[in-house]
C-alpha cells in the first residue's frame, strides 16, 4: 500500500522532472500522510514545468500541515495552471483553508483551482 516513503520519492522524482507538465496521484485509502504531502508542496513550488497538479487523498492519513505547505507552494509557483485536491474524510483544517486562499490570491497562474474537502475539519473561517 502506498505510504509515505512512496510518496516522497515520486515527490523527489517531481521535482527533479524537467518536462512533465501534469501530474495526478490518485492515493484514496491509503497510508499517505503528512510527510509525503509536504514532500510533494516541495516539489511543486520547485518544478516550472508542470502546468496541471492533481492530487486525490480521499481517506489517506494526509492532514493540515501537508495543507498549508501545498498552499505555500501554489504561492510560489508561476506555471502551474489547474490545481486539484480532493481530501474527502481528512483532517484539513482551517489553518489549511486560509492558506489556500491567501495562495489563491497571490497566484497569477492559476486557471483552475478545485478543492474537494467534504468531511473535513474545514470551518466558517476557511470559507
Amino acid at each position: 500500500q502506498l505510504g509515505n516513503e512512496a510518496g516522497v520519492a515520486l515527490a523527489v522524482a517531481l521535482e527533479r522532472n524537467s518536462s512533465l507538465q501534469s501530474f495526478t496521484l490518485e492515493a484514496g485509502g491509503t497510508q499517505l500522510g503528512n510527510e509525503a504531502g509536504v514532500a510533494l508542496a516541495a516539489a511543486l513550488e520547485k518544478n516550472s514545468s508542470l502546468r496541471s497538479f492533481t492530487l486525490q487523498a480521499t481517506s489517506t492519513q494526509l492532514g493540515n500541515e501537508a495543507g498549508v505547505a501545498l498552499a505555500a507552494a501554489l504561492e510560489k509557483n508561476s506555471s502551474l495552471q489547474s490545481f486539484t485536491l480532493k481530501a474527502i474524510g481528512r483532517q484539513l483544517g482551517n489553518e489549511a483553508g486560509v492558506a489556500l486562499a491567501a495562495a489563491l490570491e497571490k497566484n497569477s497562474s492559476l486557471r483552475s483551482f478545485t478543492l474537494q474537502a467534504t468531511s473535513t475539519q474545514l470551518g466558517n473561517e476557511a470559507g
